[in-house]
C-alpha cells in the first residue's frame, strides 16, 4: 500500500492540468483524426485555388462549408479551454487529500470524506508526464486523474497502474 499526500491548491498543479489539457489536445486532433484535421486544413484551400483557376461556384460553396466547419473545430477548441480555465479557476476551493494505491484498490481520503475504487473499474489509462487519466468503465467522459509525479515513489506507482489496468489505443 502505497500514498501520498496532495493538494490541487498549487500553481504547479495548475500549470501540469494546462500543459495535459495541450497534450491531449494535440494528440486528438493530430494523432486520432489526423485524416480530418488534414483535409479541414488543406482541401477548403484547395476549393478555392480550384475556383480562381475554372470559376465554377461549386468549388465556392465547398470551400465555404468546409472553411466553416474548420472554424466550428477552432471555436470548440476555443470552448473546452475555457472550461478548463474555469475548473482550474475553482481550485483554491480544495483541500488536502491522500490518494492511496494498492493491489486491490485507489483511495481517495479527504478529512470529512474516503472513497475506494477497484482496479477492475478502469479498463484504459493515459499517461502524460508520469501523470495518469484512468478512464471509468460506465463514465468514460468523467475520468479520475492521479497526478504521480508529485509522489516520492511515483516509478513504482506508475508500475502498479500500468500492471493493473490497459493503455488507451
Amino acid at each position: 500500500m502505497r500514498s501520498f499526500v496532495f493538494s490541487e491548491n498549487t500553481d504547479q498543479y495548475k500549470t501540469l492540468i494546462w500543459r495535459q489539457f495541450y497534450h491531449s489536445q494535440k494528440v486528438e486532433f493530430f494523432q486520432r483524426k489526423r485524416v480530418q484535421t488534414i483535409v479541414l486544413l488543406i482541401v477548403p484551400f484547395l476549393l478555392l485555388l480550384a475556383y480562381f483557376a475554372n470559376h465554377n461556384t461549386n468549388n465556392l460553396v465547398a470551400a465555404f462549408i468546409l472553411f466553416l466547419v474548420l472554424c466550428f473545430w477552432i471555436l470548440l477548441f476555443f470552448v473546452k479551454r475555457n472550461l478548463v480555465k474555469k475548473s482550474i479557476a475553482d481550485f483554491p476551493n480544495r483541500h488536502l487529500y491522500t490518494i492511496t494505491l494498492d493491489e486491490e484498490t485507489i483511495i481517495y481520503a479527504t478529512a470529512v470524506s474516503q472513497s475506494e475504487i477497484k482496479w477492475s473499474y478502469f479498463p484504459e489509462y493515459e499517461e502524460f508526464e508520469k501523470n495518469f487519466t484512468l478512464y471509468p468503465r460506465e463514465k468514460p467522459r468523467e475520468p479520475i486523474y492521479l497526478p504521480l509525479s508529485f509522489a516520492s515513489d511515483s516509478e513504482d506507482l506508475a508500475a502498479l497502474i500500468r500492471q493493473k489496468v490497459k493503455k488507451k489505443e
